[in-house]
């Protein structure tokens, strides 16, 4: 059996995991998932419906599945989603410096209703957080642990 040093990255279930705070590895190969998504958006000739379904349906759970897991920075997230963002306004028929206010506004409020990747990082992280205090074995005692040191020092 070859030891693996814990400052190399290694892939697991779909995902790059290392021990930097800002996961290199990880963001390139995302980036690579955003420019074959976005490049297939350009080329084709989609109605704006069919290019939200894409943004909702093949976009956001390509790219933001491994997000729940990693450490990426806002500003790396922002860079995953930023060219696609701008194709997909313009295949919707929106100028691309439309409001991002605008564009990931909630539909109910005027909103486009885009997911933003930063905020979808976060949600996922606590659902994993969640299912995983709900699920018993090792991974809940290590979380029930962190929480009750934490809420020590808080205190």
């Amino acid at each position: 059996i070859n030891a693996i040093s814990s400052y190399d990255t290694s892939r697991r279930l779909g995902t790059v995991q290392g021990i930097s705070p800002h996961q290199r590895e990880q963001f390139r190969q995302l980036q690579k998932k955003s420019i074959a998504h976005t490049r297939g958006l350009v080329s084709s000739q989609v109605t704006p419906t069919q290019a939200m379904l894409h943004h909702h349906l093949c976009f956001v759970p390509s790219v933001a599945y491994p997000t729940t897991v990693c450490h990426l920075s806002k500003h790396q997230l922002n860079e995953l989603q930023k060219p696609y963002i701008n194709v997909l306004l313009n295949k919707m028929g929106f100028p691309r410096a439309y409001d991002r206010r605008v564009v990931f506004g909630p539909k109910e409020k005027g909103g486009l209703g885009c997911l933003d990747m930063r905020v979808e990082a976060g949600l996922g992280a606590i659902e994993t957080l969640v299912q995983n205090l709900r699920t018993p074995g090792y991974g809940q005692s290590i979380i029930r642990i962190f929480l009750q040191k934490w809420q020590h020092v808080v205190e």
